[in-house]
């Protein structure tokens, strides 16, 4: 950080000059607002944008142009506490009409003036195409998913009905399910790459029950893994989340993770604890029995640094670890013992809870 003061004047005319050549034919909407969004000053983009002049936007409120005000004030209050944010937010301009913008906040300044940085880039038409590329990406999904699904029901038909003729070898049963776990696999795969791909939208969370998340996991695990996975839900305390339809999937990819691990049949017990609302979180414990993990495999469980795109076997990692994060959910991962002894595996989960009817 400088000073004006530190800065001889030759020096200070030419960070000026630049900072204006910058600031004027930059190709994004720059403003520069007090604490509360009333513009000081705009770049010529954004008068252009909003056909008025400088003196006409001065002093009127940036929220005004906003669709969802309500929320570019809320991201306001974040930087008054972080300093920094960035969100997508639809802009009502008179040039253009309603149009997405991924739009910066920055504050800067010191103990005797402060201001806000606005930086509006236009993505509307990138927006527009990626959801067009989302569509066709869902179609092809569906399609896949549809084909993939049927295909299990023909191998669990088919398995059924050899049981019952009993003319099948124990080899070829074998080689059945092993065709049957690959299917399963490749399901698995689609919706990991799903949801990270959903998980880019900027949506808020609504509040749903936990119960509804963790019995739609193990109801999912039963499907596809009842071959592999012994799963009880041995206490359910019931109470309300900030989530969505991708929750679900943290015991799902925790759980197979270890498996994948463990190479063997596995038991899951699920304790779900009653609320501490004091403390405003909960605790949700996974127990696997006999299932002993190495250090460096807890570390990949708890690692928050996976963020470029990984191999196949470190997606299950990077989709837990993006909705953890999504979620605010702490976890740790510790030994299970007995005389001394290791012998299984806890994974314990703190989640945020809301109250009944809280939004």
């Amino acid at each position: 950080m400088f000073y004006i003061s530190d800065i001889r004047k030759e020096e200070f005319d030419i960070l000026r000059d630049t900072f204006d050549v910058i600031f004027q034919n930059s190709p994004d909407l720059i403003l520069l607002t007090d604490l509360q969004g009333s513009i000081a000053d705009a770049n010529i983009k954004t008068l252009r944008y909003f056909r008025t002049t400088l003196n006409q936007i001065r002093g009127k409120n940036f929220c005004n142009w906003c669709v969802e005000s309500r929320k570019l004030k809320s991201l306001i209050e974040i930087v008054m506490k972080e300093g920094y944010t960035i969100q997508r937010l639809s802009l009502d301009t008179p040039s253009q009409g309603i149009r997405l913008f991924d739009v910066t906040i920055t504050k800067i300044g010191d103990e005797k003036a402060s201001y806000l940085v606005f930086i509006c880039k236009d993505v509307h038409e990138l927006a527009q195409s990626d959801a067009q590329r989302k569509f066709l990406y869902e179609l092809f999904q569906h399609d896949l998913l549809n084909k993939l699904h049927a295909e299990i029901g023909f191998i669990d038909f088919f398995k059924q009905i050899a049981g019952i003729n009993s003319e099948l070898t124990e080899s070829s049963l074998q080689l059945i399910e092993k065709v049957r776990d690959l299917t399963v696999r490749n399901i698995y795969l689609v919706q990991n790459i799903n949801i990270m791909l959903m998980l880019r939208d900027f949506e808020e969370l609504t509040n749903q029950n936990i119960s509804d998340a963790v019995n739609h996991a193990v109801r999912y695990l039963k499907s596809f893994f009842y071959s592999i996975l012994n799963i009880e839900i041995i206490r359910m305390a019931n109470f309300y989340i900030p989530g969505d339809d991708y929750y679900y999937r943290i015991f799902v990819n925790l759980i197979l993770s270890v498996y994948e691990w463990v190479s063997h049949k596995i038991d899951v017990e699920i304790t779900v604890e009653e609320p501490d609302y004091n403390k405003e979180q909960a605790t949700i414990i996974l127990h696997f029995e006999d299932a002993v993990l190495s250090d460096e495999q807890k570390r990949d469980l708890m690692s928050k640094t996976l963020v470029e795109f990984p191999s196949i076997k470190k997606l299950d990692l990077i989709v837990i670890q993006t909705l953890l994060e999504r979620y605010m959910i702490n976890i740790k991962v510790e030994n299970i013992r007995r005389s001394g002894k290791t012998v299984g595996t806890r994974i314990v989960l703190y989640v945020p809870v809301v109250k009944v009817g809280q939004s």
